[in-house]
């Protein structure tokens, strides 16, 4: 949800995002010089959240709604 979005701040460690988010539904990553990066994304179908991660550590998040399509019964 968004208030669960707007819980989360730069710098937060992963576990504790998702002490908030729970597991996210996908997540890439790789490290290389001492570095680590990941992408991870919790969704459903009203919302997406992604959230980069460098060292384990929040670096960028984003949230969008998913909005029906205009022909849904």
């Amino acid at each position: 949800t968004q208030e669960n979005f707007n819980k989360v701040s730069s710098g937060m460690p992963y576990a504790e995002v998702v002490k908030i988010l729970g597991e996210p539904a996908s997540s890439q990553g790789g490290g290389a010089l001492g570095f680590s990066a990941s992408t991870a994304t919790w969704q459903d179908n009203k919302a997406q959240i992604t959230i980069v991660f460098l060292n384990d550590k929040v670096q960028t998040k984003s949230f969008s709604s998913q909005k029906p399509a205009a022909n849904t019964p």
